[in-house]
């Protein structure tokens, strides 16, 4: 299990793209909204390009997603339910990402914002 964990969590450099072993080692975590926001990008981009990857993921969806819908008696669209799902998922990606830039932007400030102070401080004491 621990290598699992590790496989689906690993980061995801900028510039890579996973290939289909790893989109399906993934699809758990990104039904579960697990996936940091630049696998879940490169996920999103794997599943336009790659027909049979988007295959297994309509089926997963329909064993996760569908199954609790027919037991509950909902009417369900799986293409439609399946690319809401991942639109929602990336809009979520993209605001993930620009609350971390902007949260980077912050730290940097702060860290600015002290060293201006420090330097105020010493030069009117010395």
């Amino acid at each position: 299990m621990k290598t699992a964990y590790k496989s689906i969590y690993t980061p995801i450099h900028m510039g890579d793209r996973i290939d289909c072993k790893t989109f399906e080692h993934q699809i758990p975590a990104f039904m579960k909204d697990r996936l940091l926001p630049v696998q879940t990008r490169r996920f999103l981009q794997h599943y336009e390009s790659c027909h049979s990857c988007r295959d297994e993921l309509s089926v997963q969806f329909l064993i996760n997603v569908g199954m609790e819908k027919l037991e509950t008696g909902e009417t369900l669209n799986l293409q439609k339910e399946l690319t809401e799902y991942c639109a929602e998922e990336n809009r979520k990606s993209r605001n993930r990402s620009f609350l971390a830039l902007c949260s980077y932007g912050m730290e940097v400030l702060t860290i600015a914002l002290f060293f201006m102070v420090f330097y105020v401080m010493t030069t009117l004491y010395l």
